[in-house]
């Protein structure tokens, strides 16, 4: 079995020539049988002319290509008119929401399996809620239980709920997505903060700036010159500003004898 995304953008290769002829491009899901009957590919060049292949003519799908016998396996949609049909409806599995017959709702279907020899679609990857996928990871289910594959929804018989298998890969998608979102958020966060952070500098540059750390009370200095301590006289002991315990106050106030 082969996962559909799988198929999606191999080349498809000629044998006959060794030519690549294009690249699938969607898988062409015959809604009643429930298998792929086609592969809808585009061509190399600069129109890429767009051709199909019926599923029958492929030769085999490899990890890196699909192969068919010759180039002129891939014919215009108008010379398939059992697929012509399909091309135009664009019937697309991937992305349908699956409810049961009752009406309650499984989820979305996020690919599906195929049997690599006949095409038939042996079971869905059913992708439900985000917390769902979380706790229990994206889901299987056989494609027993399909009833009907529409354009908008595939309604599953009613025991389909029972019956889904959880699948360990779908919760490792998950969780690598939910990463990935968070690491996204994040960044934005960051980048947004730091954009407000740089506008809120601009216009308040004063309120970021560090105070300088306090040199104590100074007084103003005039002519630019700085206030600078009295200096002792030469062979003194004593501190700058003390006045001698034994002169007389008369003497430094001559006025009041």
């Amino acid at each position: 079995m082969r996962r559909s995304k799988k198929f999606l953008s191999l080349p498809v290769i000629s044998l006959a020539d060794g030519q690549q002829i294009g690249t699938v491009r969607r898988l062409l899901v015959n809604p009643e049988k429930r298998e792929v009957v086609g592969l809808l590919i585009e061509g190399k060049g600069l129109f890429k002319e767009q051709k199909v292949i019926p599923y029958q003519r492929v030769h085999h799908v490899g990890d890196d290509a699909l192969t068919i016998e010759k180039s002129t396996c891939a014919e215009k949609a108008a010379n398939l008119p059992k697929l012509v049909q399909l091309v135009k409806e664009k019937i697309n599995i991937v992305g349908a929401r699956l409810v049961t017959e009752k009406g309650t709702r499984l989820g979305i279907v996020d690919e599906f399996y195929i049997d690599e020899k006949t095409g038939k679609i042996t079971a869905l990857v059913v992708d439900g809620s985000l917390f769902s996928d979380l706790l229990e990871g994206k889901s299987l289910l056989d494609a027993s239980f399909i009833r009907t594959i529409g354009k908008d929804f595939i309604i599953v018989r009613e025991e389909a709920e029972k019956n889904l298998i959880p699948d360990s890969r779908g919760l490792k998608d998950t969780w690598l997505r939910v990463q990935k979102f968070s690491r996204s958020l994040w960044e934005k966060t960051r980048d947004k903060g730091e954009e407000m952070l740089e506008r809120w500098k601009k216009r308040e540059p004063t309120l970021l700036e560090e105070d300088e750390p306090s040199q104590g009370f100074k007084e103003p200095c005039s002519n630019g010159e700085k206030n600078t301590p009295a200096q002792p006289a030469a062979g003194s002991t004593d501190p700058p500003g003390k006045k001698d315990a034994t002169s007389n106050p008369e003497e430094e106030n001559p006025e009041k004898s």
